[in-house]
């Protein structure tokens, strides 16, 4: 016979109980029979009543005991607070139930339950089928509520809803006849009022049942009011001018722009200003921050300050101001931005300054016809290719005006120094495409209209060297050199891909037979091809109906790049690589798309071509006609139709940093015959700590820009390493 490892003791055999009046109490005794410490708990069973974990009609106490050692005891406390089966009335057996986790033992007491008619009526039972609400201002939402009657007797209670706004209720409190034993379903109406009338936040509530007899019931739900409405952001003036009257200073008195917020939501906002000009301007805004709650205007105050200018015309000052809100679960204010105006008149009046430019005029004129070289004298017609030189002293470029010209980059910031070198030669054709000879950046070679290939010595006045094509007016699109420049690619608008021996061994009236290498056709329009790879054993071509293809020129296979699918109007236009990021491509098509991707995997045959990154240049629709890699892939360049060159920060993995929002605009002209002029060519070199970037667009003008080196985003690092 297995050894009782547990001993209980009931202290009463039999209670009564009566429903409505004080608790009935007994106690237990569980005694530790077994060799080892054991904690004990304990549970009554009601017979005919339903299995709950966690029955509320008794309360003990302890609800479990701490660990006893062998022959120790423990003391429970048993209050039986209402009847185990509602409405229930005569004998029932209860068990007692102890039991031990450690000691996988329980034992068993019964004793005997007389329960007798207490007061009339039982407590109701409430549910809510749903207790959380979200509901819009200005509409109705409807809480159904459940009322279970469990006892005998029919029942009349009266329902209350509190805890929301009793003007948003059609009824606050609701008279119900429940029959015994019965469910009925009731409901409360609840209009919410419009959105400055109902602040957007949590509105717990509670139906509480009461009864004649003194029994009541209660449940609890929640309302949540969503946000609704705008903030309206208006400026007063959005013009000033400096001076209001004229006089002699170099400081004007400070202006100020009255900046206005008004709620229309049901949303509590505090609300920030951030200012962005292109001037060196001194302001303030006071307060640094507004409290703006719901239905009210609350105000800022923007004061300006500037420096007059000596000469010229009247500058118009464009300050942008945007606001921020602190809850954005509605969007920002409406309008996000205003930009406002600050008109500065100059110190010289401007009949003077029209006197001085015609003399100008006059001056540049004349020397025209003494340096028919001169820096005024650039591209007459649309530029289509630029590149800095390895160590960015120099730029070529090529235009439609079948001329390429050597810049020095130094002019381009200091107007002392004359930027324009001279034009390397004519051509005879428009030039489609420049590039340097990588080594010594001594030759550089054009692409042009014609499908000509012309050589030219760049240490020597109009120093042409030789020209060589394959067939005639196939446009050269493309040229790209070997990195030990004794073979040049060229990719053409028939399709055609060709190697060209260019090693001066030749000579220079030799066999084109001869100088070709390979030869590789395609069947779409080839825009742009670049080199990649460890070894520069791959090419990239790109061109018509958004083909994207790398070829391996040493064993002819290609691989295909999946790029979106396209028709005979869709483009890819431009390539990029980074010198020391070897798999690393960028591309640019005509619908506006920008898209980094890594190409090692799908090359070394151990996986798919992997997109890194994609985005919209400007708007969708808008071209990228061109764009450059940094050699460290840190940064991107893009110029196209939007008329805009901007610069990108990228991350060390190959993405758009965040931080640089919809890219760096480093040229945007305002008023200006040139303006929307499309940008065809764009390059970027990396010196010491600014990023250069040399563009070509339309309005014949070549530029260079500078912008800082961004060392906080993880790619490109402190100490500047000179490019390859």
């Amino acid at each position: 016979m297995a050894e009782n490892l547990i001993s209980s003791k009931v202290s009463v055999k039999e209670l009564t109980f009566k429903p409505g009046y004080a608790p009935t109490i007994f106690e237990v005794d569980a005694i530790n029979y077994s060799d080892r410490f054991a904690s004990f708990q304990l549970e009554v069973i009601a017979a005919g009543a339903e299995s709950n974990a966690n029955p509320s009609w008794y309360v003990l106490s302890p609800e479990i005991c701490t660990k006893k050692p062998p022959g120790d005891s423990t003391r429970f406390r048993v209050q039986i607070v209402d009847t185990p089966v509602p409405g229930f009335v005569g004998q029932m057996n209860l068990t007692v139930r102890v039991f031990s986790i450690e000691l996988q033992d329980e034992n068993r007491q019964i004793l005997r339950l007389i329960v007798q008619e207490g007061k009339s009526g039982a407590a109701l039972k409430l549910n809510l089928p749903v207790k959380e609400f979200q509901v819009y201002p200005d509409r109705q939402v409807k809480i159904p509520v459940q009322i279970f009657n469990p006892s005998q007797q029919a029942v009349n209670a009266v329902l209350q809803l509190s805890g929301i706004e009793s003007g948003w209720l059609i009824e606050e409190n609701q008279s119900l006849h429940v029959p015994a034993g019965d469910r009925i379903e009731t409901v409360f109406v609840c209009q919410i009022p419009e959105h400055t009338q109902a602040i957007s936040q949590l509105y717990p509530f509670a139906i509480e049942a009461n009864q004649t007899n003194g029994f009541s019931a209660r449940v609890e739900g929640s309302l949540f009011v969503l946000p609704k409405g705008t903030v309206e952001f208006r400026c007063d003036p959005e013009e000033h001018r400096i001076p209001a009257q004229k006089k002699l200073s170099f400081k004007s008195d400070p202006v100020t722009y009255q900046l206005e917020f008004e709620n229309r939501s049901n949303l509590h906002q505090t609300c920030r200003i951030k200012i962005e000009t292109e001037a060196k301007l001194n302001y303030e805004i006071v307060p640094e921050q507004v409290e703006i709650k719901s239905g009210e205007i609350n105000q800022m105050l923007l004061t300006t300050q500037v420096k007059r200018h000596w000469i010229g015309g009247v500058k118009n000052l464009l300050i942008e101001v945007e606001s921020k809100l602190s809850d954005e679960r509605l969007g920002n204010t409406e309008p996000n931005k205003q930009v406002l105006q600050l008109k500065v008149l100059p110190l010289i009046p401007k009949r003077l300054l029209i006197a001085g430019g015609l003399l100008l005029l006059w001056l540049l004129w004349w020397c025209s016809w003494l340096n028919p070289d001169n820096p005024f004298f650039g591209h007459t017609k649309a530029v289509n290719s630029v590149q800095f030189n390895g160590l960015a002293s120099n730029v070529i470029s090529g235009s439609n005006d079948q001329t390429s010209i050597l810049w020095l980059e130094e002019g381009f910031f200091n107007p002392i120094i004359n930027q324009y070198l001279g034009r390397i030669g004519n051509s005879g054709k428009a030039v489609r495409v420049v590039r340097y000879r990588p080594v010594d950046n001594n030759v550089m070679a054009t692409g042009l209209e014609n499908g000509e290939i012309q050589l030219w010595d760049l240490t020597r006045t109009r120093g042409f060297i030789e020209s060589f094509s394959y067939q005639k007016d196939d446009r050269v699109f493309g040229l790209e050199f070997m990195p030990d420049s004794r073979s040049l690619f060229s990719a053409h608008g028939s399709g055609l891909v060709l190697q060209w021996d260019i090693s001066f061994r030749r000579q220079a009236n030799s066999n084109q037979t001869e100088r070709l290498l390979r030869k590789k056709q395609f069947d779409f329009a080839i825009y742009d091809i670049k080199l990649l790879g460890q070894e520069r054993n791959y090419l990239a071509i790109a061109g018509r109906y958004n083909q994207l293809l790398i070829w391996n020129f040493t064993t002819d296979q290609i691989v295909k790049v999946p790029y979106t699918p396209g028709g005979q109007d869709d483009y890819i236009f431009s390539l990029s690589t980074a010198e020391t990021v070897p798999y690393i491509l960028a591309t640019a098509d005509n619908k506006g798309y920008v898209t980094i991707w890594d190409l090692e995997k799908c090359l070394k045959g151990e996986g798919d071509c992997e997109m890194r990154d994609r985005w919209v240049n400007s708007q969708p629709g808008q071209p990228v006609r061109s764009l450059s890699l940094s050699y460290n892939a840190c940064y991107l360049a893009t110029g196209g139709d939007d008329g805009k060159v901007r610069l990108w920060a990228l991350t060390a993995d190959g993405k758009r940093a965040r931080e640089t929002g919809t890219g760096e605009e480093v040229k945007k002209e305002v008023n200006r015959s040139n303006d929307g002029k499309k940008f065809n060519t764009v390059d970027i070199k990396l010196i010491q700590e600014h990023v250069l970037i040399a563009s070509g667009s339309d309005d014949t003008q070549v530029r260079v820009k500078q912008e800082k080196r961004r060392t906080d985003l993880g790619c490109d690092y402190r100490n500047y390493k000179p490019e390859p």
